[in-house]
C-alpha cells in the first residue's frame, strides 16, 4: 500500500510539473537583437530572459516561439524603457508575463488579443499604458497597477475578466473604452487626482453597479462613460458639486458613505409622497425606502416616477396583492428589493432590466409570475420561488445571465416558452414531480446546464427546449419517450 501511495504521489507531482512547464529555458542576451541566435529551444513553453532586448527580439518571440506560455523578462533592458508597440500582439499561447523591472511605458497593442494572457506582473516604474495594450486578453481577478501610473489609454483593458481594479492615487486619465466589456468587474475606486474618464470607459461592465470617488472635484465624464453603473459614492460635502456637473447629474450621487434612508408608515393609501416629504426636501433625495401600510395607484406613481434615486426598497410591510406591470421597469440602480408579504402576482415586465438586482425572494402567497417579469436582470444570481407558485409565464427570466440554479415548486406543471431563454450561467435545474410539459425554447442556449432531473410524469418536451445545452445525461424514461431530444 505504501508503494502504491508513493507511486501515485510521484505521478501527481510529475503531472503538476508538466502543467506548469514542460520545457524551461534561461537565456542571457548581451546585445539587443541577438535572441534568435542564442536561444537553444524556440519550442520551449517557459523562458526567463536577461540582458538586452529590442523590437527584433520581441518579433522573434512573437513569431518563432509557438508554444510559449510563461515569459519572465524582469531583468531585461529595453530601448526607452518601453515595451514595443505590437510587441507580442496576438501571442495567443502566452498565459503569464513578468515585465522588465525598469519599464515605464507599455506601447500600443503590445499584448493586444493575447487571448489566454491571465496574469501580468507590473514593475513599480510603470507610468503609462497606451492604446489597446491589453485589449481582449484574459486578465482575471484583481488588477493592481503600480503607485506611479498616471495614464491608462484607450481600450487598454477592454473585454478582460477583471473583477476588481485597484487604481493608484497618481492616476490622472482613463481613456475611452479602457475597461469596456469587462463583464466580471464589480469594484472600482476612482483616485483623487483623476481628471478624466473617457467615453465608454466602463461601458457594458454589467456587474459594476456602484463606484466610489475620492476626489471632491468631479472628473470629466461623458454621456456614455457608464451605462450599467448608476450609483456613485462621493466625499462628504461634494454631493451638490457632482450633481450639478455635466453628465454626473444623470447619475445617482450619494454624499459620503451613507445613503439617505426614509421609513414611512401609511394609515391611508395615496399618502406616500407627502409622508416622504415630511422627512426630506425632495422625493428624489431618498436612496433607501421602507414602506408600511396600504398603497394605491397614486403611491405606485410616486415609486415609479418620483423616487428615481432609490438603491433599495423594502415593501415587506406594504399592503398590495398585485405588483403592477412595469413597476420597476429599467430601474438599473436598484440593488435590493423586498416584496410585500401580501403579494399574489407579479406583473409583466415588473423587473425588466433591473441590472443591479443580484437576488430576490418571492414571498409565499404569490401564485403567478407574468411574462418577461425578470427579463434582462443580468446580475440576478439567486431567486427563491414560493411553494404557492403555480404559473411562470413566457420569457419570465430571459437573459438572466448570472442565474445559476433554479428549483421549481411542486405546483408548477408547465414551463412556458422561453422561460429561461439564454440564461448562460444556469447550471442546475430541479423540476417538480408533477411537471408534464416543457415548452419550446424554455432552456434555449443555457450553455452550461449540467444537471436537470426530469420527472416521471413528463408528457411533452417541445422543440428546441434544451437547444445548445451541454447536459447529455438522459434518464431511461427520456430515452424511451424522447429519443431525439438534445439534452
Amino acid at each position: 500500500m505504501k508503494k502504491i501511495t508513493t507511486l501515485l504521489t510521484a505521478i501527481i507531482g510529475m503531472a503538476l510539473m508538466n502543467q506548469v512547464s514542460a520545457t524551461h529555458v534561461t537565456v542571457e542576451v548581451p546585445t539587443a537583437g541577438q535572441l534568435n541566435s542564442l536561444i537553444q529551444d524556440a519550442n520551449c513553453d517557459s523562458i526567463t530572459i536577461s540582458g538586452n532586448l529590442n523590437g527584433n527580439d520581441f518579433r522573434f518571440i512573437q513569431n518563432n516561439m509557438p508554444n510559449l506560455i510563461y515569459l519572465n523578462i524582469a531583468k531585461v533592458i529595453i530601448p526607452d524603457n518601453k515595451i514595443p508597440s505590437s510587441g507580442l500582439q496576438s501571442k495567443t499561447t502566452l498565459q503569464q508575463i513578468i515585465l522588465p523591472d525598469n519599464v515605464e511605458t507599455i506601447g500600443e497593442y503590445a499584448f493586444d488579443r493575447c487571448s489566454n494572457l491571465k496574469k501580468v506582473t507590473f514593475p513599480k516604474t510603470l507610468t503609462t499604458i497606451l492604446t489597446q495594450a491589453f485589449s481582449e486578453c484574459a486578465l482575471s481577478g484583481e488588477l493592481k497597477l503600480p503607485t506611479i501610473t498616471t495614464h491608462i489609454g484607450e481600450l487598454a483593458f477592454d473585454y478582460n475578466q477583471i473583477t476588481k481594479a485597484v487604481l493608484p492615487d497618481s492616476l490622472k486619465t482613463i481613456g475611452s473604452e479602457a475597461f469596456r466589456g469587462c463583464q466580471l468587474l464589480q469594484e472600482v475606486v476612482f483616485p483623487e487626482k483623476l481628471t478624466t474618464i473617457g467615453q465608454y470607459a466602463f461601458y457594458d461592465c454589467i456587474r459594476l453597479h456602484t463606484g466610489t470617488l475620492k476626489s471632491k472635484t468631479p472628473p470629466e465624464i461623458f454621456n456614455q462613460t457608464f451605462n450599467y453603473t448608476k450609483t456613485f459614492y462621493v466625499p462628504e460635502g461634494s454631493g451638490d458639486v457632482y450633481s450639478k456637473s455635466p453628465n454626473w447629474s444623470n447619475l445617482i450621487v450619494i454624499n459620503g458613505n451613507t445613503p439617505r434612508k426614509v421609513t414611512v408608515t401609511l394609515t391611508a393609501a395615496g399618502t406616500l409622497g407627502e409622508e416622504i416629504l415630511k422627512q426630506v426636501d425632495y422625493v428624489t433625495d431618498v436612496n433607501e425606502l421602507v414602506i408600511n401600510g396600504p398603497l394605491n395607484d397614486d403611491d405606485f406613481y410616486q415609486i415609479k416616477q418620483r423616487t428615481t434615486h432609490l438603491i433599495s426598497i423594502d415593501m415587506t410591510g406594504a399592503t398590495i396583492e398585485s405588483l403592477p406591470e412595469s413597476f420597476f421597469y429599467e430601474r438599473a440602480a436598484l440593488l435590493d428589493i423586498k416584496l410585500p408579504a401580501t403579494l399574489k402576482s407579479i406583473g409583466r415586465y415588473a423587473f425588466y432590466r433591473c441590472y443591479g438586482l443580484t437576488q430576490i425572494t418571492i414571498p409565499e402567497g404569490v401564485t403567478s409570475i407574468k411574462d418577461h417579469s425578470f427579463e434582462q436582470c443580468l446580475s440576478l444570481k439567486e431567486i427563491k420561488l414560493p411553494t404557492s407558485l403555480t404559473e411562470i409565464q413566457e420569457y419570465a427570466f430571459q437573459d438572466c445571465k448570472s442565474l445559476e440554479n433554479i428549483e421549481f415548486p411542486a405546483n408548477v406543471t408547465n414551463i412556458s416558452p422561453g422561460t429561461f431563454y439564454n440564461c448562460t450561467a444556469l447550471q442546475r435545474v430541479k423540476f417538480p414531480a408533477n411537471l408534464n410539459n416543457i415548452s419550446h425554447y424554455a432552456f434555449y442556449q443555457c450553455s452550461v446546464l449540467e444537471k436537470a432531473n426530469l420527472s416521471e410524469g413528463l408528457i411533452n418536451i417541445d422543440y428546441n427546449a434544451f437547444y445548445q445545452c451541454i447536459y447529455n445525461h438522459r434518464t431511461t424514461k427520456t430515452n424511451q419517450k424522447y429519443p431525439s431530444v438534445n439534452l
